[in-house]
């Protein structure tokens, strides 16, 4: 029996989950209608179709739980996420090229060594507890006040 990566894929914008170009290697556990709703616990990786603001919520809160992400390119998100530290897919063309591209990306991180995934996605929570974290937040809302004094 080969392992079988559990995926669990949402969209909340009608965005395509995969159209049925996902290897068979790779279970799709699902989807949900609001990113609030992600479970991200439990799973391998978090595949983001949808393109909205609220996406980049559970992109962030993903990354600082330390799962692979597969996501649809949206606004912030390059600015968050250095070269190579999650997979962005740009949302264009076709459906069909789109859930060719979310496949193609999802086979990728399958096929990629355990050890490679857990070395970036440690990276990625590094990022975000620098950019993200709560000492992150509260110095830039010192900055903040500061200015408007």
């Amino acid at each position: 029996l080969e392992p079988r990566l559990i995926v669990h894929a949402y969209d909340t914008s009608g965005s395509p989950t995969f159209g049925g170009h996902v290897p068979e290697t790779i279970e799709v556990m699902g989807s949900v209608s609001d990113a609030s709703d992600v479970p991200i616990e439990g799973y391998d990786l978090l595949v983001v179709t949808g393109d909205t603001e609220r996406s980049i919520d559970v992109v962030l809160r993903s990354a600082a739980e330390g799962l692979s992400i597969v996501t649809a390119e949206c606004l912030g998100l390059r600015e968050t996420f250095s070269e190579g530290m999650i997979d962005i897919v740009p949302v264009a063309g076709s459906t069909e090229d789109t859930a060719r591209s979310f496949a193609a990306a999802v086979s990728r991180l399958s096929e990629e060594p355990a050890a490679m995934s857990r070395d970036r996605n440690r990276r990625v929570r590094q990022r975000i507890e620098q950019r993200h974290g709560p000492d992150a937040y509260l110095a830039g809302l010192a900055r903040s006040l500061e200015r408007t004094r």
